[in-house]
């Protein structure tokens, strides 16, 4: 029994992607994320001084989403599933990530899929992930394409996200994740800033416009609002601060 099929037996819904792997294994699996789910929140306050806000937004969205966010940490990924625990997520990345040691394992729990190296099947995984996203799950996607830690700036975005929100008729839930001052004990030990997860306003896709120019319009305008919460919530001290520490790593 694959996973998608196993995984529609347990809850009661139909699975789109669908990754070969018995059910034992599957069983296994789907306990973990249940525990990831439960203690990554936990663990990514305490060890990263993650704070969050606008979660109202994703109250908003009932069905199936994009949600993008900036790669600047190795379990960004983790951040971004804990806010999301609502939806079943999927998030495709380079099959490599998947082996990574103890992070691969997590992305893997978490609902990591490989994206397909071959162009041939890679048509057959847009449908799917389509398919995914009109019955109602998530789908995460990094648009710069490629993981910068604790990046100070935002880069150009790639238009892979914004193609599959338009295709499946989902919104895009753009996500930025920021930089804090450390203050008081931690201060003395640690160099690297706290960090903070803003989840903004959905951004609907109209698809009367012609695919190609809201695709772009899409893109820009996500660019935009995660630009600004990005110079909102990095004051200039901040990335100052944070700047000299790197030179000092």
């Amino acid at each position: 029994m694959s996973m998608a099929q196993c995984e529609a037996e347990n809850l009661g819904e139909n699975v789109i992607i669908e990754r070969n792997e018995d059910k034992r294994h599957f069983e296994n699996r789907f306990a973990l994320r249940k525990i990831a789910l439960t203690l990554l929140p936990l663990y990514n306050r305490l060890m990263f001084g993650l704070t969050v806000s606008g979660e109202d937004n994703l109250a908003d969205v009932s069905g199936g989403m994009v949600t993008i966010c900036n790669h600047v940490h190795t379990l960004d990924c983790t951040m971004v599933a804990g806010v999301c625990r609502q939806h079943r997520m999927y998030f495709p990345t380079l099959d490599e990530n998947l082996k990574m040691p103890f992070v691969g394992h997590l992305v893997d729990d978490l609902g990591g899929i490989p994206i397909p190296e071959k162009l041939s099947e890679f048509r057959g995984f847009m449908k799917e992930i389509e398919a995914t996203l009109r019955q109602g799950d998530a789908v995460h996607l990094f648009p710069e394409g490629s993981l910068e830690v604790y990046c100070p700036t935002l880069r150009p975005f790639q238009k892979g996200a914004f193609t599959f929100a338009y295709d499946a008729e989902v919104p895009l839930v753009p996500m930025i994740l920021t930089y804090r001052s450390v203050n008081g004990v931690r201060s003395l030990f640690r160099k690297k800033p706290f960090l903070h997860l803003a989840i903004l306003k959905p951004v609907y896709p109209d698809v009367n416009n012609k695919r190609s120019h809201e695709i772009q319009r899409l893109l820009e305008k996500c660019r935009l609002e995660m630009q600004k919460a990005f110079e909102k919530n990095n004051p200039g001290e901040v990335l100052r601060g944070f700047a000299f520490c790197l030179n000092m790593d």
